[in-house]
């Protein structure tokens, strides 16, 4: 089975940060994605993600803090399609939400049993 410490930076497509005692559908917060998985965001989202919306650094700043306290997060996957999942993991920081969401391939292992 898939744990957190399974996902890597690299897997990671998108990131969120709200404001706080927000939720993540965007209305207080925003939503990053990385330069290495930005067709697959578009093609995810339904419409092209801008170079302005990119930044693999506050990616980057928001995996580590998910990271550093893995003890305290929520962990979501689901089958994407044959050769995928997806999934995110939540953290509230002093009931301020950050969410990365990931995509790993070829992990047909997951589903076993």
């Amino acid at each position: 089975m898939i744990k957190i410490e399974d996902v890597k930076l690299e897997d990671i497509y998108s990131a969120y940060h709200g404001k706080k005692e927000g939720c993540r559908c965007g209305c207080n917060g925003y939503y990053i994605y990385t330069t290495l998985h930005k067709d697959f965001a578009s093609k995810d989202r339904g419409y092209k993600i801008e170079n302005e919306e990119v930044n693999d650094d506050l990616v980057k700043k928001i995996y580590n803090k998910i990271m550093n306290n893995k003890q305290d997060c929520t962990f979501y996957f689901r089958k994407y399609n044959e050769t995928q999942i997806e999934g995110n993991i939540d953290f509230n920081n002093q009931n301020k939400p950050y969410t990365v969401y990931f995509i790993k391939n070829s992990l047909w292992w997951v589903f076993e049993n």
